[in-house]
């Protein structure tokens, strides 16, 4: 039986102060990593059945200082983990939150909001959305570290490589401006896919997207595999998380330099979908085909009609006055 994991790690919040959008590789003081695990979760929406035939729940993250009694003080709180008072400053100002929004269909179709990625019976989308967090620095952003689990572990050692392939489409008719698709393919059958885009506000439009980016497929440290173990993937694994070779993570950013950081709207949503099987594919559309065969066919049909009307039009005109004279014999 095939098995998978696809989990969101870490929330990372970076000081972009070269505006690269890059996560510092040697940061000191300028990047704060929220573990997933260290995050309450509510289930915010019960699932239910949509109007267009979708199962949708959503997830909602607090911190635990969140759920103090009125009366604890805040200053004489303390709990194991040491980083829940840092945890709660991000959620500080009024309607912040981390949501996952996560869907289901049991057909073929396309979710309602953009990037309108493609549905099967055998994956499913979530929305990672963040709105209204706190940073205490003007040029934060954010980005998440995202695992991807697959198999079981190899008797042999045999080394199972995961990839990144991007695939182009000349078809934006679904995500506006955007003609790439990024497919995070494992071995054993398994797969996250996304668009290189997310949304800087609720309202999704092309003037609200922006760049998203990710690093190289990086092994599972030991740092990394105790998160995983504080998550549902270790009741699949159990202590086998370090001897998976079909595993891999990345980091994943969002923005575009000069864009003013994550302050200029306080709002990200993006969307990956995740399955078994291969990916699915965005097929140029019939109505792409009709404007693109108008496009190139009309003109030719144009001038191919200029071209037989000219040669029509000279063969049948007569000679002028004097063009033809009367024949001569040689000897005469």
């Amino acid at each position: 039986m095939s098995k998978f994991t696809f989990a969101f790690t870490n929330l990372i919040e970076y000081s972009d102060k070269n505006d690269k959008v890059e996560i510092p590789t040697n940061p000191v003081n300028t990047t704060h990593v929220y573990p997933f695990s260290s995050f309450l979760w509510r289930l915010e929406q019960a699932p239910e059945i949509l109007s267009n035939g979708l199962t949708q729940f959503v997830l909602s993250a607090y911190s635990m200082m969140e759920t103090m009694a009125p009366e604890v003080d805040p200053a004489t709180y303390s709990v194991d983990n040491a980083g829940d008072e840092q945890l709660a400053e991000i959620f500080k100002k009024n309607g912040s939150s981390l949501k996952l929004k996560v869907q289901l269909s049991p057909t073929v179709g396309r979710a309602d909001d953009l990037p309108q990625l493609q549905f099967t019976s055998n994956n499913t989308q979530v929305e990672f959305q963040l709105k209204d967090l706190f940073s205490s620095v003007p040029d934060a952003r954010f980005g998440v570290e995202t695992v991807l689990l697959d198999g079981t572990p190899d008797a042999d050692g045999m080394q199972r490589e995961q990839k990144i392939e991007y695939v182009l489409n000349i078809d934006d008719e679904f995500t506006p401006g955007v003609f790439r698709m990024s497919n995070w393919l494992s071995p054993d059958s398994c797969y996250a896919q996304w668009k290189p885009v997310c949304y800087k506000a609720e309202k999704r439009t092309i003037s609200n997207s922006t760049v998203v980016k990710h690093t190289d497929l990086v092994q599972l440290s030991v740092g990394l595999t105790e998160a995983l173990n504080n998550s549902f993937a270790y009741p699949l694994y159990g202590g086998d998380l370090l001897q998976l070779t079909g595993a891999r993570a990345i980091n994943v950013t969002f923005g575009i330099p000069k864009d003013k950081f994550y302050a200029a709207t306080n709002y990200t949503v993006w969307t990956v979908s995740v399955g078994l099987g291969q990916p699915p594919a965005d097929a140029v559309s019939t109505l792409v085909i009709i404007v693109i065969l108008c496009g190139l066919g009309l003109p030719f049909l144009l001038m191919s009609a200029a071209v037989i009307y000219l040669c029509v039009r000279r063969c049948r005109q007569p000679a002028p006055d004097g063009a033809v004279s009367a024949y001569q014999p040689i000897n005469a």
